[in-house]
């Protein structure tokens, strides 16, 4: 994030306003998060009043998200510009773009690709003209991002049947709406000889992970097959502290494959993989992953070195995430095995997290495959 101290919690530091007409105060508001920047603008020498960032680094050609939220006491307008400070005339980095604000939350967030290069005193200013003279500010950020085009015949894509019987087509995750705005997921059927035009309106496709994962008590190495379950996967940014990018939840097939389809993900980045399953322990990918052309494919079942820190089990010729994480506390102990014991004592039946073998009935068996793992102390590995 370009902006320094983007979200008050701390204050207004770093922020700046002109003339002297216009003050920003630290401030809080019920529809806001946490700490806000108050700016108030009396129309006392100039038209118009600035609030701005401190400075930063912006670079000619290169693309940048902006974001922020705001909220007012009525209907207004204020505008958002890009100012190369250090240059004679300020010349906008971005023009200015004129925005809305109401007396409920507003969150906006824009790209733009920079104008000028200004090395040195690059500032994002937010600015009010009367009669607009009160503005809340919270979650001001800038980022330097990757943009790529989207393919027009994609997002109006022709579905067409050339066989004499039925036809269904997947949509690989991928929302479209028909020529009627009704919103079309999953899959459509095509009569024999027909054809259907969809439309993708969305900002960007969501792409699309393609997992294969065996919870181990889930998993029968006889068979070759696993109860079918629901798993959560999530991307996390690659860089400390590893946060959450975005996440998507699927159900695994028999084989353990399931299709988790990412709405925010971008093309070409790196994220680490982190897969929850209800009683199993979080496992993080060891390698980073990538989506190239909105498809990524990863099988944590061929090796022990596909998870951070070797943390997965053999089972027959295949590799598992451990079991017996019942109370999702990223070990599995005394606590998971108390718990599968109550449950075991009282006959306890159904979908529920002490029943690691997938059966609906919590017994010895799954207080014997906790035991052993809580026996070998086991816990998630992450960077």
């Amino acid at each position: 994030n370009l902006m320094a101290n983007s979200n008050f919690n701390s204050g207004i530091g770093n922020w700046s306003t002109w003339p002297a007409g216009s003050q920003i105060t630290s401030s809080t508001h019920p529809v806001l998060d946490a700490g806000v920047m108050r700016i108030d603008w009396t129309g006392v020498g100039n038209h118009e009043s600035f609030t701005m960032s401190s400075a930063m680094s912006i670079t000619k050609g290169n693309y940048y998200q902006a974001s922020l939220s705001c909220v007012g006491p009525k209907s207004g307008t204020f505008s958002t510009w890009g100012m190369s400070a250090s240059i004679s005339g300020f010349p906008p980095f971005f023009p200015k773009r004129f925005l809305r604000y109401e007396n409920y939350r507003i969150n906006y967030s824009f790209v733009f690709k920079a104008d000028t290069t200004d090395n040195t005193d690059a500032r994002f200013s937010i600015d009010l003209v009367l009669p607009d003279s009160l503005l809340y500010v919270d979650n001001v950020n800038l980022y330097r991002v990757n943009v790529s085009k989207l393919d027009s015949s994609i997002m109006s894509k022709l579905f067409v049947n050339v066989n004499s019987t039925v036809q269904n087509i997947s949509l690989n995750g991928t929302v479209y709406k028909d020529l009627d705005g009704n919103l079309v997921t999953g899959s459509i059927s095509l009569d024999p000889y027909s054809s259907r035009i969809l439309i993708n309106d969305f900002a960007s496709f969501p792409k699309t992970l393609q997992l294969t994962v065996l919870p181990q008590g889930l998993y029968n190495s006889v068979s070759n097959s696993t109860v079918q379950d629901t798993v959560t996967a999530y991307l996390r940014n690659s860089l400390p502290p590893y946060n959450v990018f975005d996440s998507s939840k699927a159900i695994i097939s028999s084989a353990g494959l399931g299709w988790f389809t990412f709405p925010y993900a971008t093309n070409n980045l790196n994220y680490y993989l982190a897969v929850t399953h209800r009683n199993s322990i979080e496992t993080w990918s060891k390698n980073k992953i990538s989506f190239q052309d909105d498809q990524c494919n990863y099988d944590f079942t061929t090796s022990v070195t596909k998870a951070y820190g070797n943390n997965l089990i053999s089972k027959g010729s295949k590799y598992c995430i451990y079991s017996g994480d019942v109370d999702q506390d990223d070990v599995i102990d005394g606590s998971d095995v108390i718990a599968a014991e109550n449950a075991a004592y009282n006959f306890a039946q159904g979908y529920l997290p002490t029943d690691v073998n997938g059966d609906n009935i919590t017994d010895a068996g799954d207080v014997s495959l906790i035991d052993n793992n809580a026996y070998s102390t086991i816990f998630t590995e992450r960077p």
